[in-house]
């Protein structure tokens, strides 16, 4: 019997401090980054796949220099009713649209000096730093998963005290293979 071992490859993450580790998650804190980000179509769930191929041309150089960059983790998707920041509804990329977000290189600190995406459905992004609390699941996500996990991390958050604002974001780090 063969046993085939595969190792993720090391992939840039963006930078967070855990702040504490709960039973059943992590509170976190994010420096800025920096994405690129497409809307999904509409009736697209958080779950779905679809923006992969617009924003895998925009890094692999479908972009005004023609430059490649490396892929990261997490390919984030942005659920139709996340909040930002102070509980303003993020309406910068469209309020109640489900997007698909790439985190780009560490090496790119200013979004206006990236190249333009030859598609003009993809945009770049400078995030802010924020603070979330994170759950981990395994497996290519169902959107019954989702849902799932978003409910225990917001009972285990109740549980001790914290209330979360509306929306999430899910963080893949699958292999895009």
């Amino acid at each position: 019997q063969l046993l085939q071992v595969q190792l993720t490859p090391e992939l840039e993450t963006p930078a967070y401090t855990v702040l504490k580790a709960a039973r059943g998650y992590e509170l976190r804190r994010y420096q800025p980054f920096i994405v690129a980000e497409t809307a999904m179509p509409r009736g697209s769930t958080p779950a779905g796949g679809a923006g992969f191929t617009e924003l895998a041309g925009y890094i692999f150089g479908g972009n005004s220099q023609q430059e490649s960059m490396e892929m990261t983790t997490p390919v984030f998707t942005r659920s139709p009713t996340q909040v930002a920041a102070g509980g303003v509804t993020d309406s910068s990329s469209g309020a109640g649209e489900v997007t698909m977000q790439f985190v780009l290189e560490k090496k790119f600190t200013d979004v206006d000096e990236l190249p333009q995406p030859n598609n003009r459905n993809v945009r770049r992004k400078q995030l802010p730093g924020s603070y979330c609390a994170a759950a981990r699941f395994g497996g290519v996500p169902f959107d019954w998963e989702v849902k799932d996990a978003e409910r225990r991390l917001r009972e285990a958050l109740a549980r001790d005290g914290l209330h979360a604002k509306p929306g999430y974001r899910l963080a893949r780090y699958n292999e895009p293979w």
